[in-house]
Protein backbone atom coordinates (compact mmCIF):
# COMPACT_ATOMS: atom_id res chain seq x y z
CA UNK A 1 0.00 0.00 0.00
CA UNK A 2 2.77 2.63 0.59
CA UNK A 3 6.50 2.52 1.48
CA UNK A 4 5.87 2.82 5.17
CA UNK A 5 4.23 -0.13 5.05
CA UNK A 6 7.03 -1.66 3.02
CA UNK A 7 9.64 -0.86 5.68
CA UNK A 8 6.91 -2.36 8.32
CA UNK A 9 7.33 -5.86 6.09
CA UNK A 10 11.10 -5.55 5.43
CA UNK A 11 11.78 -4.79 9.12
CA UNK A 12 9.09 -7.90 10.68
CA UNK A 13 10.97 -10.02 7.88
CA UNK A 14 14.54 -9.19 9.32
CA UNK A 15 13.10 -10.71 12.54
CA UNK A 16 12.25 -7.18 14.37
CA UNK A 17 8.62 -7.68 16.89
CA UNK A 18 7.87 -6.64 19.92
CA UNK A 19 10.34 -5.51 22.54
CA UNK A 20 13.20 -5.72 19.53
CA UNK A 21 15.23 -2.88 18.55
CA UNK A 22 15.54 -0.66 15.78
CA UNK A 23 18.67 2.34 15.59
CA UNK A 24 17.45 5.19 13.08
CA UNK A 25 18.62 8.65 12.45
CA UNK A 26 17.49 11.09 14.51
CA UNK A 27 16.97 13.47 11.47
CA UNK A 28 14.77 11.41 9.18
CA UNK A 29 11.28 10.85 7.78
CA UNK A 30 9.44 10.87 11.25
CA UNK A 31 7.36 7.89 9.54
CA UNK A 32 10.31 5.55 10.60
CA UNK A 33 10.08 6.45 13.67
CA UNK A 34 6.30 5.57 14.31
CA UNK A 35 6.77 2.40 12.38
CA UNK A 36 9.00 0.80 14.96
CA UNK A 37 6.84 1.46 17.37
CA UNK A 38 3.76 -0.36 15.32
CA UNK A 39 6.08 -3.55 15.71
CA UNK A 40 6.19 -2.90 19.10
CA UNK A 41 9.49 -2.35 18.66
CA UNK A 42 11.63 0.30 20.44
CA UNK A 43 13.75 3.34 18.45
CA UNK A 44 17.09 4.07 19.11
CA UNK A 45 17.76 7.06 17.91
CA UNK A 46 21.84 8.01 16.41
CA UNK A 47 22.95 11.48 15.20
CA UNK A 48 23.33 12.67 11.81
CA UNK A 49 25.81 14.72 10.14
CA UNK A 50 25.01 17.77 10.22
CA UNK A 51 26.36 19.01 6.83
CA UNK A 52 24.60 16.44 4.70
CA UNK A 53 22.18 14.92 6.64
CA UNK A 54 23.00 11.75 6.52
CA UNK A 55 22.99 9.27 9.56
CA UNK A 56 26.64 9.26 11.20
CA UNK A 57 28.84 6.33 11.31
CA UNK A 58 30.08 7.39 15.05
CA UNK A 59 27.04 8.01 16.57
CA UNK A 60 25.74 4.76 15.39
CA UNK A 61 29.03 2.37 16.44
CA UNK A 62 28.55 3.75 19.82
CA UNK A 63 24.48 3.02 19.62
CA UNK A 64 25.60 -0.47 18.28
CA UNK A 65 28.52 -1.25 21.09
CA UNK A 66 25.69 0.10 23.81
CA UNK A 67 22.54 -1.97 23.07
CA UNK A 68 20.79 -5.02 21.52
CA UNK A 69 20.25 -4.11 18.03
CA UNK A 70 18.13 -6.19 15.45
CA UNK A 71 17.57 -3.81 12.66
CA UNK A 72 19.83 -0.52 11.19
CA UNK A 73 17.06 1.93 9.19
CA UNK A 74 19.59 4.06 6.65
CA UNK A 75 17.51 6.58 4.53
CA UNK A 76 19.58 8.36 1.81
CA UNK A 77 17.86 11.88 2.32
CA UNK A 78 18.01 15.08 0.46
CA UNK A 79 19.76 14.29 -2.84
CA UNK A 80 22.83 12.94 -0.55
CA UNK A 81 23.67 9.46 0.26
CA UNK A 82 24.27 8.03 3.02
CA UNK A 83 27.78 6.78 4.56
CA UNK A 84 27.12 3.00 3.61
CA UNK A 85 30.50 1.63 3.27
CA UNK A 86 30.97 2.90 6.66
CA UNK A 87 27.80 1.69 8.38
CA UNK A 88 27.42 -1.66 6.65
CA UNK A 89 30.74 -3.03 8.11
CA UNK A 90 29.46 -1.74 11.46
CA UNK A 91 26.18 -3.41 11.58
CA UNK A 92 27.40 -6.48 10.19
CA UNK A 93 29.98 -6.67 12.99
CA UNK A 94 27.15 -6.72 15.46
CA UNK A 95 24.36 -8.73 13.26
CA UNK A 96 22.36 -6.34 13.21
CA UNK A 97 20.73 -5.92 9.65
CA UNK A 98 20.58 -3.58 7.47
CA UNK A 99 17.64 -2.19 5.68
CA UNK A 100 17.76 0.85 3.39
CA UNK A 101 14.81 3.39 3.28
CA UNK A 102 15.33 4.51 -0.95
CA UNK A 103 11.74 5.84 -0.86
CA UNK A 104 13.00 9.63 -1.48
CA UNK A 105 15.94 8.49 -4.01
CA UNK A 106 14.85 5.46 -6.47
CA UNK A 107 17.05 4.39 -9.01
CA UNK A 108 20.17 6.01 -6.87
CA UNK A 109 23.79 4.44 -7.01
CA UNK A 110 26.25 4.29 -4.76
CA UNK A 111 29.87 3.50 -6.64
CA UNK A 112 27.79 2.93 -9.82
CA UNK A 113 25.32 -0.18 -7.22
CA UNK A 114 21.94 0.60 -6.87
CA UNK A 115 20.86 1.80 -3.62
CA UNK A 116 18.83 -0.24 -1.54
CA UNK A 117 20.70 -3.64 -2.86
CA UNK A 118 23.36 -3.35 0.10
CA UNK A 119 21.83 -4.80 3.05
CA UNK A 120 19.73 -7.45 3.82
CA UNK A 121 16.77 -4.82 2.20
CA UNK A 122 15.53 -2.08 0.48
CA UNK A 123 12.66 0.01 0.42
CA UNK A 124 10.78 2.24 -2.21
CA UNK A 125 8.04 4.22 -2.55
CA UNK A 126 5.46 4.91 -5.94
CA UNK A 127 3.33 7.61 -3.80
CA UNK A 128 1.70 10.53 -4.96
CA UNK A 129 4.58 13.15 -5.54
CA UNK A 130 7.58 10.80 -5.30
CA UNK A 131 10.16 10.79 -8.79
CA UNK A 132 8.73 7.22 -10.08
CA UNK A 133 4.41 7.15 -9.13
CA UNK A 134 1.38 5.75 -9.78
CA UNK A 135 -0.20 7.15 -6.99
CA UNK A 136 0.29 4.68 -3.84
CA UNK A 137 2.16 1.45 -3.16
CA UNK A 138 5.46 0.64 -2.26
CA UNK A 139 8.58 -2.33 -2.63
CA UNK A 140 10.71 -4.28 -0.57
CA UNK A 141 13.99 -5.49 -2.54
CA UNK A 142 16.15 -8.05 -1.14
CA UNK A 143 17.80 -10.85 -2.79
CA UNK A 144 17.38 -13.32 0.65
CA UNK A 145 15.04 -16.42 -0.41
CA UNK A 146 14.18 -16.20 3.37
CA UNK A 147 13.26 -12.31 3.46
CA UNK A 148 11.03 -12.45 0.07
CA UNK A 149 9.25 -15.37 1.74
CA UNK A 150 8.48 -13.39 4.71
CA UNK A 151 7.50 -10.20 3.67
CA UNK A 152 5.27 -12.33 1.15
CA UNK A 153 3.28 -14.13 3.94
CA UNK A 154 3.27 -10.79 5.90
CA UNK A 155 1.48 -8.52 2.98
CA UNK A 156 -0.81 -11.41 2.34
CA UNK A 157 -2.07 -12.03 5.63
CA UNK A 158 -5.27 -10.00 6.47
CA UNK A 159 -6.72 -7.05 4.53
CA UNK A 160 -4.23 -5.60 1.73
CA UNK A 161 -4.25 -2.27 2.56
CA UNK A 162 -4.62 0.94 -0.14
CA UNK A 163 -2.77 -0.81 -2.91
CA UNK A 164 -2.29 0.10 -6.28
CA UNK A 165 -4.37 -1.34 -8.78
CA UNK A 166 -3.62 -3.09 -12.37
CA UNK A 167 -3.87 0.27 -14.17
CA UNK A 168 -1.53 2.07 -11.67
CA UNK A 169 1.17 -0.56 -11.38
CA UNK A 170 0.71 -0.39 -15.50
CA UNK A 171 1.77 3.32 -15.04
CA UNK A 172 4.88 2.32 -13.42
CA UNK A 173 6.18 0.71 -16.76
CA UNK A 174 6.97 3.24 -18.98
CA UNK A 175 8.23 5.25 -16.48
CA UNK A 176 10.90 2.27 -15.43
CA UNK A 177 11.79 1.66 -18.75
CA UNK A 178 12.83 5.67 -19.56
CA UNK A 179 14.35 6.03 -16.16
CA UNK A 180 18.11 5.70 -16.90
CA UNK A 181 17.52 8.34 -19.49
CA UNK A 182 15.49 10.13 -16.71
CA UNK A 183 18.19 10.33 -14.19
CA UNK A 184 20.76 10.78 -16.63
CA UNK A 185 19.24 14.20 -17.40
CA UNK A 186 18.40 15.13 -13.77
CA UNK A 187 22.29 14.40 -12.98
CA UNK A 188 23.20 17.09 -15.67
CA UNK A 189 20.61 19.31 -13.89
CA UNK A 190 21.51 18.63 -10.09
CA UNK A 191 25.55 19.15 -11.53
CA UNK A 192 23.41 22.97 -12.84
CA UNK A 193 21.96 23.45 -9.53
CA UNK A 194 25.43 22.42 -7.85
CA UNK A 195 27.34 25.13 -9.55
CA UNK A 196 24.23 28.36 -8.51
CA UNK A 197 24.52 27.02 -4.61
CA UNK A 198 28.07 26.07 -4.09
CA UNK A 199 29.45 29.23 -3.88
CA UNK A 200 27.07 30.87 -2.60
CA UNK A 201 26.98 33.27 0.52
CA UNK A 202 22.99 32.00 1.34
CA UNK A 203 22.83 28.12 1.96
CA UNK A 204 24.84 24.78 0.82
CA UNK A 205 23.74 22.21 -1.04
CA UNK A 206 23.61 18.28 0.42
CA UNK A 207 23.19 16.83 -2.39
CA UNK A 208 26.60 15.40 -4.27
CA UNK A 209 26.75 14.69 -7.65
CA UNK A 210 29.85 12.17 -9.26
CA UNK A 211 30.23 9.56 -11.63
CA UNK A 212 28.22 6.37 -10.29
CA UNK A 213 27.08 8.56 -6.90
CA UNK A 214 23.08 9.90 -7.71
CA UNK A 215 20.78 9.11 -4.87
CA UNK A 216 17.88 10.71 -6.75
CA UNK A 217 15.90 13.88 -6.52
CA UNK A 218 12.69 13.65 -4.54
CA UNK A 219 13.70 16.98 -2.25
CA UNK A 220 17.02 18.66 -2.41
CA UNK A 221 18.60 19.84 0.56
CA UNK A 222 20.24 23.16 1.42
CA UNK A 223 21.60 23.61 4.75
CA UNK A 224 20.77 27.62 5.94
CA UNK A 225 23.00 30.13 7.92
CA UNK A 226 21.75 29.41 11.77
CA UNK A 227 18.86 31.46 12.32
CA UNK A 228 18.12 32.85 8.54
CA UNK A 229 15.93 29.72 7.73
CA UNK A 230 12.71 31.63 7.33
CA UNK A 231 13.72 34.38 6.01
CA UNK A 232 15.18 32.63 2.93
CA UNK A 233 11.94 30.59 2.67
CA UNK A 234 9.89 33.62 2.62
CA UNK A 235 12.49 34.86 -0.66
CA UNK A 236 12.32 32.01 -2.38
CA UNK A 237 8.56 31.56 -2.48
CA UNK A 238 8.63 35.60 -3.22
CA UNK A 239 10.48 34.28 -6.48
CA UNK A 240 8.09 31.10 -7.08
CA UNK A 241 10.93 28.48 -6.49
CA UNK A 242 9.36 25.84 -4.43
CA UNK A 243 11.64 26.01 -1.26
CA UNK A 244 10.21 24.32 2.25
CA UNK A 245 11.28 23.46 5.76
CA UNK A 246 13.10 19.90 6.31
CA UNK A 247 12.35 17.42 8.63
CA UNK A 248 11.98 18.43 12.54
CA UNK A 249 14.59 16.29 14.62
CA UNK A 250 12.77 13.07 15.99
CA UNK A 251 13.26 13.80 19.60
CA UNK A 252 12.36 17.42 19.15
CA UNK A 253 8.95 17.85 21.65
CA UNK A 254 8.80 13.34 21.72
CA UNK A 255 8.77 12.20 24.89
CA UNK A 256 12.23 10.68 25.77
CA UNK A 257 10.17 7.57 27.32
CA UNK A 258 9.18 6.67 23.74
CA UNK A 259 12.80 6.15 22.24
CA UNK A 260 16.62 5.79 23.75
CA UNK A 261 19.87 7.14 22.69
CA UNK A 262 23.64 6.84 22.19
CA UNK A 263 23.99 10.15 23.89
CA UNK A 264 23.36 13.62 22.35
CA UNK A 265 21.88 14.49 19.27
CA UNK A 266 23.13 17.78 18.17
CA UNK A 267 23.93 17.16 14.44
CA UNK A 268 20.59 16.09 14.23
CA UNK A 269 18.63 19.43 16.13
CA UNK A 270 21.29 21.50 13.93
CA UNK A 271 19.24 19.49 10.70
CA UNK A 272 15.74 20.07 12.34
CA UNK A 273 16.90 24.14 12.88
CA UNK A 274 19.11 24.80 9.04
CA UNK A 275 17.89 22.03 6.63
CA UNK A 276 15.54 23.24 3.49
CA UNK A 277 14.19 21.27 0.85
CA UNK A 278 13.75 22.54 -2.97
CA UNK A 279 11.36 20.29 -4.88
CA UNK A 280 13.01 17.97 -7.08
CA UNK A 281 10.55 17.58 -9.55
CA UNK A 282 12.12 20.67 -10.68
CA UNK A 283 15.03 18.88 -12.58
CA UNK A 284 12.17 17.02 -14.60
CA UNK A 285 10.39 20.23 -15.36
CA UNK A 286 10.54 21.08 -19.52
CA UNK A 287 13.45 22.95 -20.91
CA UNK A 288 12.13 26.74 -20.16
CA UNK A 289 10.56 25.77 -17.38
CA UNK A 290 13.24 24.82 -15.72
CA UNK A 291 15.85 27.47 -16.89
CA UNK A 292 13.54 30.06 -15.61
CA UNK A 293 13.57 28.48 -12.04
CA UNK A 294 17.50 28.46 -12.77
CA UNK A 295 17.61 31.79 -13.07
CA UNK A 296 15.75 32.37 -10.10
CA UNK A 297 17.46 30.31 -8.26
CA UNK A 298 21.00 32.43 -9.36
CA UNK A 299 18.67 35.37 -8.08
CA UNK A 300 17.89 34.28 -4.81
CA UNK A 301 20.95 32.92 -3.74
CA UNK A 302 23.81 35.18 -5.44
CA UNK A 303 27.74 34.73 -4.79
CA UNK A 304 29.02 36.71 -2.16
Amino acid sequence: GSGTLALEHALAATGVGPGGMVALSAYDFPGNFLTVHALGARPVLVDADPATGQMDPASLSVALGRFSIAAVVVSPLHGGIAPLDDIIPLCDRACAAVVEDCCQCPGGTLAGRPLGTRGRAGVVSFGGGKPVSCGRGGAVLTDDPLMAQRVKLRSHRGPRLAVPGNLQLAALEPQLAEWKETLGKAADRLGRLDGVFRNNGACQPVWRVSTGNLSGFYRLGLMAPSGDRQRLIESAKALNLPLAAGFRAIHAGRSAARFETAGDLPGALECGRRMMTLEGEMVRWDGKAFEGALERCRAWAPAP
